[in-house]
């Protein structure tokens, strides 16, 4: 992998219906607690900033396990179209974090989305990284369409190659803070970066150590997507690589009994369910 791969269409026609009416339904106890705490300073057992929050894995999941619930949500664990592709980057693909991520519009005190300019995990040359835990990526995977302007997660296109992170630069790239006495540029301004502006269902992979950031999301529209870890699951170190969440044995012992847990499902749990 160069720099990253763009899987359209993970999710289209009546699949994606069903994925966004069942992400709809599990999404609303989240949204109820991040609504409460910004609009009145409520505290949410909830991960969550001034501008994001997350839907608990267990909370998305159990949607499938409920009586009439749909099993589409179980598909995000690894989309099928994105399974061949993880398998020549990382080889056996093994799920190592999952983040159900809304990302709200900007505000007039709180802009530039939710994060600057990083890359996740280890900061060291990345093939002592690769040579330590084995290739780790993360796939996003948007649930409604996101345009250019929308909070669209962003990537320095060959940066997982270099011998550290952003934050070594001499200037931070990040929400613009004190731009003109020597502080943070702006998330905008970083050279060479590719927006990944696209439409519902469509998937991009990209290595966690590649530099990343949240764009701006200046529109009056949200940012949903769920960002999904995989890493090689047959490598000696891969026990370090956690880029998420991850479903509880219990739940995943639940959707078993139900039999809406497959084989490629497990395969991808393995670290999680062994039953």
């Amino acid at each position: 992998m160069c720099s990253f791969v763009v899987v359209p269409n993970c999710f289209e026609g009546d699949e994606l219906e069903r994925l966004q009416r069942s992400w709809r339904r599990a999404q609303r106890p989240a949204r109820a607690d991040f609504e409460a705490w910004r609009d009145a300073g409520v505290e949410v057992d909830l991960p969550h900033g001034k501008l994001w929050f997350d839907i608990p894995v267990d909370t998305l999941l159990d949607e499938a396990a409920s009586d009439g619930g749909d099993p589409i949500l179980l598909e995000l664990l690894g989309p099928r179209p994105l399974l061949p592709v993880l398998e020549k980057i990382v080889g056996s693909p093994e799920l190592c974090g999952v983040q159900p991520r809304t990302l709200a519009p900007d505000t007039p005190d709180v802009v530039s989305g939710y994060s600057g300019w990083h890359r996740d995990g280890e900061q060291g040359p990345t093939n002592d990284l690769m040579r330590s835990r084995g290739r780790v990526v993360k796939a996003f995977c948007y649930i409604f369409d996101v345009g250019p302007d929308q909070g669209c997660t962003s990537v320095v296109p060959g940066s997982f190659r270099l011998a550290c992170g952003p934050q070594w630069l001499t200037r931070q790239y990040g929400f613009g803070e004190n731009e003109a006495e020597g502080g943070e540029l702006p998330v905008t301004s970083m050279p060479n970066h590719f927006k990944f502006a696209a439409k519902a269902g469509d998937c991009i992979v990209f290595d966690i150590a590649s530099w990343h950031s949240a764009m701006p999301n200046h529109t009056d529209l949200e940012r949903e997507a769920v960002i999904i870890g995989f890493k090689n699951g047959s490598h000696v170190g891969r026990a370090t690589a956690r880029t998420g969440g991850m479903p509880s044995p219990e739940l995943l012992k639940k959707l078993d009994a139900k039999g809406v847990l497959s084989d490629e499902h497990k395969q991808l749990l393995r670290e999680v369910y062994a039953p």
